[in-house]
């Protein structure tokens, strides 16, 4: 005998099948079951043995839940073979996703209003993360979180000079005394440097404004922020 294969109401082969003998009938085979020559290998990746109109071929399984194109909706599908149109095998990663040739992508509306939305919360993390400045005639590094930017303004509304908050070479925070020139100084430079992180995301935004009219989402996809002058 070779071996036998039990096969389900779509067709799917499961085996081989060890059938047992009944005392004095001898084996009995189920009605859902064939005999073949020999053990089947192994089918391809995602695929099943199937008796299909009488002949034993691999089809392809998506057996299970799938997902509709137009909405995501999970439904079952119990048919062997390729999905029908409308169908996809993999779940509709978020309610900003449509079918595509043949995958889920955003839409390029929802990719530049997340793109505009990392532009802007980088440029403020970049203007609030500190600035060099050499107003004390060397580099020194100053912080720019909101506080030390009121701080700065109230200090230069005033007349005079006032001591600063500054990391020299050593990284040590120290109050050191600016002169009034100085301060001037300190303020050019933090206006400079905001000003050049909020053309760099006006640039970057308008790049992806450019891509939104043209609907490359994957010029969208591909924006992202860059410290000016690297």
């Amino acid at each position: 005998m070779g071996a036998i294969y039990l096969y389900d109401i779509a067709g799917a082969l499961e085996g081989p099948a060890v059938l047992a003998e009944i005392p004095g009938l001898g084996l009995q085979i189920p009605s859902n079951a064939i005999e073949l020559p020999a053990e089947l290998k192994e089918p391809a990746r995602g695929f099943v043995w199937a008796l299909i109109d009488g002949a034993v071929v691999q089809m392809a399984d998506h057996r299970g839940p799938v997902y509709r194109t137009d909405d995501g909706g999970q439904v079952q599908h119990t048919a062997l073979g390729p999905l029908p149109e409308g169908l996809a095998d993999t779940p509709r990663p978020s309610s900003a996703h449509h079918w595509q040739n043949g995958k889920w992508v955003q839409s390029a509306a929802y990719l530049h209003a997340r793109k505009t939305g990392e532009i802007n919360r980088a440029c403020e993390l970049s203007i609030t993360g500190g600035f060099s400045s050499s107003a004390l005639g060397t580099a020194h590094q100053y912080d720019s979180a909101i506080d030390d930017q009121l701080y700065l303004i109230s200090v230069m509304q005033g007349e005079g000079g006032s001591v600063y908050p500054c990391r020299g070479a050593a990284g040590t925070k120290e109050f050191q005394q600016h002169s009034a020139a100085e301060v001037r100084q300190l303020g050019d430079d933090f206006n400079q440097f905001r000003l050049s992180r909020l053309q760099q995301a006006n640039t970057l935004k308008a790049r992806l404004d450019q891509a939104l009219a043209a609907g490359d989402t994957a010029t969208i996809e591909a924006v992202t922020w860059e410290e000016p002058g690297l």
